[in-house]
């Protein structure tokens, strides 16, 4: 399955293995899901959310001021 993964202002396909989940596809880019807010086809989505083909993820980091 291929997902278009945007983040950081760049955009790349990912082949992903078929049940693959958001988790999944962080641990494969080695981003701490703790980090970051996943958008699948424009929505918010949870971590454990299944990938489907041809998704479009936006991964935005999640910014702390203090």
């Amino acid at each position: 399955m291929n997902v278009r993964v945007c983040s950081e202002g760049k955009t790349k396909m990912i082949k992903m293995p078929e049940k693959s989940s958001i988790e999944n596809l962080l641990e494969k880019l080695e981003i701490n899901p703790e980090t970051v807010v996943v958008l699948r086809n424009g929505e918010v989505v949870p971590d454990f959310e299944e990938l489907e083909n041809k998704d479009r993820i936006e991964i935005l980091d999640i910014v702390s001021r203090g």
